[in-house]
């Protein structure tokens, strides 16, 4: 994904505090540069948005790549 993409999925859920609070770390970390746009819609779609409230960076990188990994033995996926 590019980062606009991901800028793009973060401002649609409401989240682009959160994006520009982690924007250089995710870029650092290219956690999404092998994803689809889909997966990281999934993900915010399973979560409720409190829960991205308070959440560290670290938080949130343990979240996105565990639902990541489990994401492909989804059926609907």
């Amino acid at each position: 994904m590019t980062e606009r993409q991901v800028e793009d999925v973060f401002d649609y859920y409401g989240l682009s505090s959160l994006y520009t609070e982690f924007r250089y770390p995710l870029q650092c970390l290219q956690l999404f540069d092998e994803i689809s746009p889909n997966i990281l819609e999934d993900f915010f779609d399973a979560y409720e948005l409190e829960t991205f409230t308070d959440l560290t960076f670290e938080e949130f990188c343990f979240s996105f790549m565990s639902f990541n990994h489990i994401h492909q033995y989804l059926p609907y996926a």
